[in-house]
């Protein structure tokens, strides 16, 4: 806009056609200054500036620096002047001041709150669904692998005679299996350690007598012998074999259970994880961006609001100086008033969610995840891996 009051305004300024302003009257002036009370906006200052100085140079003009001869209704028009330049358009560029610090300062808590926001959602969500997930990790690892504490497994089976109780150590599916293995391995031993061919059973008496079918049946035989020998080792083997065998079975659904659990509190934080970066990301990038974008904008209004008020606080000073306030000497105008405050912007946050970069299903997971499990590794129940 510049400032049209910096020019001198003496009788030989070549400040345009000062015949026609001379012959303005002075109730066409007051008309004109009626239509420029609002004072308000870059393009209602500029006018209300451009007249003000106008009438300076038309007051100078007439009058020269004769302020005792200048008549009342020009200095009531001079005065008026003053009056818009200090409360209407000084009242417009505090308005204008006031938004665009405001603006500023909002475009930057919102880029602040990018930051707070991700840090709340690192400090709650993010945290808690990684002790979640590490929690279910570990239980699907002292599952598979052991160290959740030993147990015991109680197995009662029945024979035709008696009950037998069998105690089975367990702690984790490798354990448990293993076990299994081993009483199965024990069997097979028991089995081939039986001596064959069997003795021959004896043949029923013929006739059957009383005599001799009583003595067949109270005296020992090699066949009963044989039998009673090896039967009770090859139950008890068995009856181990078989409980061991339901343990290991029974471990592996529940670790099958665990791992799916484990998998769905993975999904679960990798995707509050990823989701939280990818909202951070859409946030601060193009937050900063508007910031700049406002900061640019409001820089050119302050440096016209500056220059308007320069320029009106000269007006003024002149009028002033015609009406004989004070002297003639325009001192230094302190604009600094209207300095827009730029707080700097705060650094951008790393948002890194390597730590659950995998897919469950993928094979990188499972390397990550379960290289340690000794060959025990499935995909979990009820999720659909391809």
């Amino acid at each position: 806009m510049g400032n049209p009051a910096s020019a001198s305004c003496d009788t030989n300024n070549g400040c345009g056609d000062e015949a026609s302003l001379l012959q303005i009257g002075v109730g066409a002036e007051q008309e004109k200054l009626g239509q420029l009370t609002d004072g308000a906006g870059m393009e209602g200052r500029s006018a209300m500036l451009q007249y003000g100085d106008d009438m300076l140079r038309l007051i100078t003009k007439k009058y020269g620096n004769a302020s005792s001869n200048i008549e009342q209704s020009d200095k009531d028009m001079l005065t008026a002047i003053v009056g818009i330049i200090n409360g209407t358009m000084y009242a417009s560029i505090g308005t204008d001041h006031g938004e665009d610090q405001l603006e500023i300062n909002t475009s930057r808590d919102v880029v602040v709150n990018c930051n707070v926001a991700l840090d709340n959602k690192k400090s709650g969500d993010i945290s808690t669904k990684r002790i979640s997930t590490e929690a279910a990790r570990q239980v699907h690892k002292a599952c598979r692998e052991g160290g959740g504490g030993s147990g015991l497994l109680q197995v009662v089976k029945g024979t035709s005679s008696e009950e037998r109780s069998l105690q089975l150590p367990h702690d984790s599916q490798d354990e448990a299996c293993q076990l299994a293995d081993n009483k199965l391995a024990a069997l097979n031993q028991v089995i081939f350690n039986i001596p064959t061919p069997a003795p021959p059973t004896p043949t029923f008496p013929s006739p059957r007598t009383l005599e001799a079918v009583t003595a067949f049946f109270t005296n020992e035989n090699l066949y009963i012998t044989w039998f009673n020998n090896h039967k009770d080792t090859f139950v008890q083997a068995k009856n181990e074999s078989d409980a061991a065998k339901e343990l290991c079975e029974s471990h592996k659904e529940q670790c099958d259970d665990d791992q799916h659990a484990f998998e769905l509190q993975y999904d679960l934080f990798r995707a509050e994880y990823n989701g939280t970066c990818d909202t951070y990301a859409l946030c601060f990038g193009p937050e900063r961006t508007a910031y700049g974008a406002a900061k640019t904008r409001v820089e050119a209004s302050m440096v016209n609001r500056k220059l308007a008020f320069e320029a009106g606080e000269t007006i003024i000073y002149k009028i002033e100086c015609l009406l004989g306030y004070h002297g003639c000497v325009v001192p230094f105008i302190d604009s600094s008033a209207y300095d827009l405050d730029f707080p700097a912007l705060p650094d951008e946050e790393t948002c890194n969610a390597s730590e659950v970069q995998h897919q469950h299903c993928s094979q990188e997971f499972i390397v990550a995840e379960y290289a340690s499990s000794q060959g025990h590794v499935a995909v979990a129940k009820g999720l659909n891996c391809p």
